[in-house]
């Protein structure tokens, strides 16, 4: 498994990317998305400069060579929890899963292990442990993402052909009443389609993107369903 797009998202959330050299509050020049080595095996310093491509570059090699392997280790994650570990990881250092932490993964008690990283949110100002609020930011968002169910497209398609099989009409309560667990994510599958970002009790978007009256019917979805299978078969 790699990090995917929404875990390198994630990084690139809470590090910032910053072209040009720079200090860390700990004194360490740094260059990129947090990156703290060399650059095509030049020490980073005042003046260097970087391309946002190669922060990027610099990245991915960095998760690859240090950060991902600890989390290759633990069996049983999905992406999502991969993503999350590694973010955590690049945060707080290969090292990090120990304790309690480690116990819980290897338990695959995923809830404790949400609990867990979310515990990681503070740090020495003046020499005095104190939780600072980027840090919780980063941690929930951690933690949400460890916890988000991962759906592949062949379970939404499976998803969406029960709601057509059902033959009921397509809004809000209908798709919370047959099976919410898994079709809470059917919008993400239709907004794939083209620009469905939700489904709204009474409403219908139309092919010029105006929300209007009405419901989502069978054949509407059929409809959708047809056209994404031939988009991803």
């Amino acid at each position: 498994m790699k990090i995917s797009k929404v875990g390198i998202n994630l990084i690139k959330e809470f590090e910032g990317c910053q072209l040009k050299a720079y200090k860390c509050p700990a004194g360490v020049w740094t260059i990129g998305i947090g990156h703290t080595g060399t650059v095509d095996g030049k020490q980073i310093c005042v003046g260097m400069t970087i391309t946002q491509e190669k922060a990027e570059q610099l990245l991915r090699e960095c998760l690859e060579k240090r950060y991902e392997p600890p989390v290759r280790k633990f069996s049983g994650l999905n992406q999502n929890q991969y993503d999350a570990l590694v973010s955590f990881c690049y945060n707080l250092g290969p090292g990090i899963f120990k304790g309690n932490l480690l116990n819980a993964i290897n338990a695959k008690d995923w809830n404790d292990v949400a609990i867990q990283i979310r515990l990681y949110n503070k740090a020495r100002v003046n020499g005095v442990l104190t939780e600072l609020k980027g840090l919780t930011r980063r941690r929930d968002a951690e933690a949400e993402l460890f916890l988000k169910p991962v759906i592949e497209d062949e379970e939404l398609k499976k998803a969406v052909t029960k709601i057509i099989d059902s033959g009921v009409q397509i809004n809000d309560a209908s798709w919370n009443r047959l099976d919410r667990i898994n079709l809470k994510n059917v919008p993400a599958l239709l907004n794939k389609l083209g620009g469905i970002d939700s489904l709204v009790e009474g409403k219908v978007i139309s092919n010029d993107g105006v929300w209007r009256s009405g419901n989502y019917t069978k054949e509407n979805v059929r409809s959708l369903l047809i056209k994404y299978a031939s988009k991803v078969g």
